[in-house]
């Protein structure tokens, strides 16, 4: 029930890559003060950053002891995927949750892309409550499921779920109200 770091996080994801066939590691200088090379985890991170999963958290800090939170997972995870070139079998119709608001908008597609592979869901009151920390429970069942909706090969007739960058904003158009804004006129109803 412990929360997952972003060290504990991108070990998990590295040792996925490892294991799915990726290359390793081979950088030997950090770019941060507090992941120094050699350090428990270095390898991961290093991958993590050339591959674009992530990055540090400012002032040349990587931040290995900080809480990752549920939209912060499901970027890392759709980050990864596509930079191994992994495919994501479609399992559900996107849909919005009823916190979608809260989601941040650099997280937004990656949480979409994640619900409709099956790798995440909401609570029961279908609230996905993004900035919330994630136990390593959850993680590992996010983990198990991304397996589940990766890919090498295709099945016939599936429908594969994007990967791209800002692929399901447009989902999103009607999400983030400003007060005051008129809302548009809608069809009588009885």
């Amino acid at each position: 029930t412990a929360n997952t770091t972003r060290l504990g996080f991108v070990k998990m994801l590295y040792e996925l890559h490892i294991i799915l066939g990726g290359e390793e590691n081979l950088q030997t200088d950090s770019e941060f003060t507090d992941i120094p090379a050699g350090s428990n985890g270095f390898d991961a991170v290093m991958w993590a950053v050339d591959s674009g999963v992530t990055s540090g958290v400012g002032g040349g800090r990587f931040g290995p002891e900080t809480p990752v939170t549920r939209e912060q997972c499901a970027e890392f995870l759709v980050r990864m995927a596509r930079a191994d070139r992994i495919s994501l079998v479609k399992q559900e119709k996107a849909s919005l949750f009823k916190d979608s608001s809260k989601i941040s908008k650099y997280a937004r597609s990656s949480v979409t892309a994640c619900q409709m592979a099956g790798v995440i869901s909401g609570n029961k009151t279908g609230k996905f409550m993004p900035s919330n920390k994630i136990s390593c429970q959850e993680t590992a069942t996010m983990i198990c499921r991304f397996l589940d909706a990766a890919r090498s090969e295709i099945p016939d007739g599936a429908e594969l779920v994007s990967t791209e960058k800002d692929a399901y904003l447009d989902l999103y158009a009607n999400v983030d109200y400003v007060f005051g804004t008129p809302v548009p006129a809608s069809d009588p109803v009885p």
